[in-house]
């Protein structure tokens, strides 16, 4: 049976939320909204948790409630866990460009680095100190 981890819910709903919920954010948003209405065996627990989500998307007490929510439905329809997997997966690997806005404002002094992933270290070239 497929499970789906807190950790797994977490970093997908995360990367939903960081990302907004608008353009593909907002697509993988209502592909999860329409995947929990086709499977609601549980109650109205899950709906209710993303409508509270998405009214407060910077609220993480409300993104480990629908988090919560979501793990214990799968629990008990392995169906629905197969697909909240699957969805899962394709939020946290998609391109960060299709969830990520990123933009940088006011005065800055010196280089800027918007990144994901950085497996060691950056280097912009020589410093004043070199």
């Amino acid at each position: 049976m497929d499970t789906v981890s807190m950790s797994m819910l977490l970093a997908a709903l995360s990367r939903l939320v960081d990302g907004a919920m608008d353009g593909v954010g907002g697509q993988a948003w209502d592909s999860l909204v329409k995947l929990v209405s086709r499977h609601r065996r549980q109650g109205r627990e899950v709906l209710t948790a993303m409508r509270d989500l998405e009214a407060s998307p910077d609220d993480r007490q409300r993104l480990q409630l629908l988090a919560s929510a979501l793990e214990l439905q799968s629990r008990g329809d392995p169906e629905f866990a197969a697909k909240l997997r699957n969805w899962c997966d394709q939020v946290v690997n998609s391109s960060p460009s299709q969830l990520n806005v990123n933009s940088v404002s006011g005065t800055v002094h010196g280089p800027v680095v918007q990144a994901q992933d950085i497996y060691g270290g950056v280097n912009f070239g020589k410093t004043e100190r070199d």
